[in-house]
Protein backbone atom coordinates (compact mmCIF):
# COMPACT_ATOMS: atom_id res chain seq x y z
CA UNK A 1 0.00 0.00 0.00
CA UNK A 2 1.57 3.70 -1.07
CA UNK A 3 1.16 5.71 1.43
CA UNK A 4 -0.20 9.42 1.18
CA UNK A 5 2.96 11.06 1.40
CA UNK A 6 4.05 9.40 -1.34
CA UNK A 7 2.39 10.60 -3.85
CA UNK A 8 3.21 14.08 -3.46
CA UNK A 9 6.24 15.87 -5.56
CA UNK A 10 8.54 16.92 -3.36
CA UNK A 11 11.94 18.98 -3.58
CA UNK A 12 14.27 20.18 -1.54
CA UNK A 13 14.43 23.91 -2.51
CA UNK A 14 14.30 26.48 0.14
CA UNK A 15 11.83 29.20 0.63
CA UNK A 16 13.59 32.14 0.87
CA UNK A 17 16.93 32.71 -1.34
CA UNK A 18 19.64 35.29 -0.61
CA UNK A 19 19.45 37.93 -3.69
CA UNK A 20 22.75 38.95 -4.73
CA UNK A 21 23.78 42.35 -5.12
CA UNK A 22 23.34 42.54 -8.87
CA UNK A 23 19.99 40.90 -8.36
CA UNK A 24 18.59 43.26 -5.50
CA UNK A 25 19.80 46.50 -7.68
CA UNK A 26 17.97 44.79 -11.16
CA UNK A 27 14.62 44.00 -8.69
CA UNK A 28 15.06 47.77 -7.45
CA UNK A 29 15.34 49.60 -11.03
CA UNK A 30 12.60 46.89 -11.80
CA UNK A 31 9.83 48.28 -9.34
CA UNK A 32 11.03 52.06 -10.18
CA UNK A 33 10.18 51.13 -13.86
CA UNK A 34 6.75 49.48 -12.76
CA UNK A 35 5.74 52.90 -11.51
CA UNK A 36 6.89 54.71 -14.39
CA UNK A 37 4.85 52.31 -16.71
CA UNK A 38 2.01 53.16 -14.21
CA UNK A 39 3.20 57.02 -14.75
CA UNK A 40 3.05 57.12 -18.28
CA UNK A 41 -0.33 55.54 -18.34
CA UNK A 42 -1.78 57.81 -16.10
CA UNK A 43 -0.06 60.51 -18.53
CA UNK A 44 -1.58 59.66 -21.38
CA UNK A 45 -5.39 59.54 -20.39
CA UNK A 46 -4.17 63.33 -19.16
CA UNK A 47 -4.43 62.24 -15.40
CA UNK A 48 -1.39 62.84 -12.62
CA UNK A 49 -0.44 59.70 -10.71
CA UNK A 50 -0.35 59.87 -7.13
CA UNK A 51 2.38 58.05 -5.24
CA UNK A 52 0.92 56.04 -1.80
CA UNK A 53 2.71 55.64 0.69
CA UNK A 54 2.75 55.58 4.71
CA UNK A 55 4.12 57.82 7.44
CA UNK A 56 4.40 58.47 10.74
CA UNK A 57 2.81 61.29 12.59
CA UNK A 58 1.76 62.74 15.95
CA UNK A 59 -1.94 62.97 16.22
CA UNK A 60 -2.58 66.64 18.03
CA UNK A 61 -5.07 65.59 20.14
CA UNK A 62 -3.68 62.26 21.50
CA UNK A 63 0.07 63.17 21.38
CA UNK A 64 0.38 59.45 19.85
CA UNK A 65 2.27 57.96 17.18
CA UNK A 66 -0.24 57.31 13.99
CA UNK A 67 0.55 55.79 10.74
CA UNK A 68 -1.48 57.81 7.60
CA UNK A 69 -1.47 56.85 4.23
CA UNK A 70 -0.25 59.63 2.44
CA UNK A 71 0.16 60.75 -1.60
CA UNK A 72 2.47 62.58 -3.71
CA UNK A 73 2.78 63.15 -7.32
CA UNK A 74 5.16 60.45 -8.79
CA UNK A 75 8.50 62.13 -10.22
CA UNK A 76 8.09 61.54 -14.48
CA UNK A 77 11.34 60.10 -16.44
CA UNK A 78 9.74 61.32 -19.46
CA UNK A 79 9.47 65.21 -20.92
CA UNK A 80 8.54 66.90 -24.14
CA UNK A 81 11.42 69.00 -25.21
CA UNK A 82 11.22 72.49 -27.38
CA UNK A 83 10.99 69.91 -30.59
CA UNK A 84 8.21 68.10 -29.48
CA UNK A 85 9.91 65.59 -28.89
CA UNK A 86 8.85 63.12 -25.93
CA UNK A 87 12.43 61.88 -24.51
CA UNK A 88 12.71 59.49 -21.49
CA UNK A 89 16.06 58.99 -18.88
CA UNK A 90 16.16 55.78 -17.13
CA UNK A 91 17.06 56.86 -13.33
CA UNK A 92 18.65 54.49 -10.70
CA UNK A 93 17.73 56.64 -7.37
CA UNK A 94 18.39 60.31 -8.48
CA UNK A 95 21.05 58.99 -11.34
CA UNK A 96 20.80 58.55 -14.40
CA UNK A 97 21.95 55.32 -16.43
CA UNK A 98 23.82 55.40 -19.49
CA UNK A 99 21.14 53.11 -21.55
CA UNK A 100 23.77 52.47 -24.69
CA UNK A 101 27.66 53.78 -24.79
CA UNK A 102 27.70 57.00 -23.68
CA UNK A 103 23.82 58.22 -24.41
CA UNK A 104 21.72 58.69 -21.39
CA UNK A 105 18.53 59.55 -23.28
CA UNK A 106 16.10 57.46 -25.28
CA UNK A 107 14.32 59.67 -27.90
CA UNK A 108 10.63 58.24 -28.21
CA UNK A 109 9.20 60.28 -30.52
CA UNK A 110 4.92 59.61 -30.42
CA UNK A 111 3.34 59.57 -27.03
CA UNK A 112 2.05 56.41 -28.25
CA UNK A 113 5.40 54.54 -27.92
CA UNK A 114 6.23 55.32 -24.40
CA UNK A 115 4.75 52.65 -22.74
CA UNK A 116 5.76 49.97 -25.04
CA UNK A 117 9.32 51.32 -24.76
CA UNK A 118 9.20 51.98 -21.06
CA UNK A 119 8.06 47.55 -21.15
CA UNK A 120 11.05 46.91 -23.46
CA UNK A 121 13.64 48.79 -21.16
CA UNK A 122 11.64 46.91 -18.08
CA UNK A 123 12.52 44.06 -20.35
CA UNK A 124 16.43 44.52 -20.82
CA UNK A 125 16.59 45.10 -17.24
CA UNK A 126 15.42 41.94 -16.38
CA UNK A 127 17.81 40.07 -18.86
CA UNK A 128 20.42 41.88 -17.36
CA UNK A 129 21.35 44.48 -19.88
CA UNK A 130 22.01 47.28 -17.74
CA UNK A 131 23.73 45.75 -15.07
CA UNK A 132 26.75 47.55 -15.98
CA UNK A 133 25.39 50.98 -16.06
CA UNK A 134 23.94 50.10 -12.78
CA UNK A 135 27.07 49.11 -11.14
CA UNK A 136 28.59 52.41 -12.87
CA UNK A 137 26.53 54.71 -11.00
CA UNK A 138 26.08 52.81 -7.55
CA UNK A 139 27.72 54.20 -4.93
CA UNK A 140 30.45 52.85 -2.79
CA UNK A 141 28.99 51.76 0.72
CA UNK A 142 30.20 49.87 3.65
CA UNK A 143 32.22 50.76 6.78
CA UNK A 144 35.41 51.05 5.78
CA UNK A 145 34.92 52.99 2.52
CA UNK A 146 32.63 56.08 3.46
CA UNK A 147 34.36 56.68 7.45
CA UNK A 148 36.97 58.94 7.49
CA UNK A 149 40.71 57.22 8.63
CA UNK A 150 40.62 57.37 12.31
CA UNK A 151 43.84 60.04 14.00
CA UNK A 152 45.06 58.60 16.86
CA UNK A 153 44.44 59.99 20.05
CA UNK A 154 45.43 62.85 22.00
CA UNK A 155 47.13 62.75 25.03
Amino acid sequence: MTSLLETLNVSAEERFKKLTPTMFRRHKLMKALHEQIEVAEEYLQGRQYMRRFMRTAADPETNQQVTLMTERPARRWFWIDDDGQLKLQVRYGNRTLKVRDEMTTIVIGDKDQLVPVLKLVKQAVEAGELDRAIEAVQRPVGRGILTSPRKPAAR
